[in-house]
């Protein structure tokens, strides 16, 4: 932890790279896409050379999602619909993939494995403190939703859970905060399981990791589950059945213990709001019989039947006024109504690709299971909201990690082809 905070230059690498991640609403725009647009500048300034002779992953990803942007275009324009407005996100995502880039060469080139994964826990570690000291304090709370996110972003959330969600310094405020602390919490447990870092500081980390991703929404346990499952693929049959076990009597204690103090006072207001939403799944079981969500009830409602038209080539619509198009937002229905399930698949499939590349170029198996279920989860979350190659955010965290490995693995080759070894 002593090197991530040795000297200035590395407190403004923790700035850029938190802010890059999360954002922060500016007087001028987003502090996210100001540092996106700084990045591709100072990258082409210091990395033209290495941009010029980029690795195939970064080209390959590239490549596609200018391809995906002309065909979006075109498909709006020959339907004769004109609905243009999926390209901004688009766009956004282009520049963030350089962007990404450029960030993960300067990492490989200074940062080893360790250090750059303990620099991941610190943002996600810092990120945390934020969020549980808003959740403690509603003046310190409010200073910040003023001066950092969206007015009317922030009234509505004030309005639906008292100031218990829409909290730390990000520019999402719920389901896209919520899909990046669950891959957060994933590469905690991959950090841990590789002695990056400690017993106790991983503790404290996934602790208040854990308390900042359920306020930010409840899919982010999706990132605790694929962490313990990463655990349990380096377990003999023994070892797994403990660790269900373990896990199980765990969940028996912690649930016990939230569920006898359902009647109870709990102070200040956020963090009641923020109990009650953590455990509406377990009270509805208890109290109607039904393991049931709000969230999962409008989900369900977000997937529908389709025409044969719009399930092969989609409506070309994307939005409708101010609204979403048909008033889903879940990943897979939102493609489809866009552009059908023929481009979809190819999309899907352009991921898949891009992280098996990857995958079969990395020496360390660990690593490898790590970028599968790097991709496991992105379309386990892609089934509730946008995500593959979409949610800006998200994918800035998913790109750094999956560039730096495969930079740092073929920096590391050269070296050992260049010694004989």
């Amino acid at each position: 932890m002593n090197f991530i905070f040795k000297n200035y230059k590395c407190y403004i690498v923790f700035f850029i790279t938190f802010f890059f991640i999360f954002g922060m609403k500016t007087p001028i725009g987003s502090l996210a896409q100001i540092l996106t647009a700084l990045l591709c500048f100072l990258g082409f300034f210091f990395y033209g050379k290495r941009l010029l002779k980029s690795s195939k992953p970064f080209f390959y990803i590239v490549l596609f999602l200018i391809y995906d942007f002309v065909i979006c275009g075109l498909w709006g324009a020959y339907s004769g619909v004109y609905d243009f407005s999926i390209l901004i996100t688009k766009t956004n995502v282009i520049l963030s993939v350089v962007a990404t880039y450029i960030l993960s060469i300067y990492f490989s080139e200074n940062y080893n494995k360790k250090d750059f994964f303990v620099f991941l826990s610190s943002i996600f570690f810092i990120q945390s403190l934020i969020v549980l000291a808003m959740l403690l304090n509603p003046t310190f709370s409010d200073f910040i939703m003023t001066y950092t996110k969206d007015s009317a972003l922030t009234e509505r959330m004030l309005d639906s859970y008292s100031g218990a969600r829409g909290l730390g310094l990000a520019d999402s405020a719920a389901f896209g905060f919520s899909v990046v602390m669950a891959l957060f919490v994933l590469l905690t447990f991959y950090s841990y399981k590789k002695n990056y870092i400690g017993g106790i500081y991983f503790l404290l980390v996934i602790s208040l990791g854990l308390i900042a991703s359920i306020s930010a929404g409840r899919v982010s346990l999706l990132g605790v589950f694929a962490g313990l499952f990463f655990w349990a693929l380096y377990l003999n049959r023994t070892k797994i059945l403990r660790l269900i076990f373990l896990t199980f009597i765990s969940l028996v204690f912690i649930l016990s213990y939230l569920i006898s103090i359902r009647n109870s006072v709990i102070e200040p207001a956020a963090l009641s709001v923020l109990y009650n939403y953590s455990m509406e799944p377990i009270f509805n079981y208890i109290d109607y019989g039904e393991l049931r969500s709000s969230s999962t009830d409008i989900l369900q409602k977000m997937y529908f039947p389709l025409s044969e038209k719009q399930l092969l080539i989609g409506d070309a619509k994307y939005m409708d006024g101010n609204a979403y198009y048909m008033r889903t937002d879940a990943g897979y229905m939102r493609f489809t109504l866009f552009y059908g399930a023929i481009n979809s698949i190819i999309f899907y499939f352009a991921f898949a690709f891009f992280l098996l590349f990857v995958y079969f170029k990395l020496n360390s198996q660990d690593e490898k299971k790590l970028v599968l279920l790097i991709g496991v989860l992105s379309f386990l979350l892609h089934y509730k909201g946008e995500i593959i190659l979409f949610a800006v955010s998200y994918n800035k965290l998913l790109l750094l990690v999956i560039f730096y490995l495969y930079l740092y693995n073929s920096k590391d080759n050269l070296i050992k082809k260049g010694s004989g070894i």
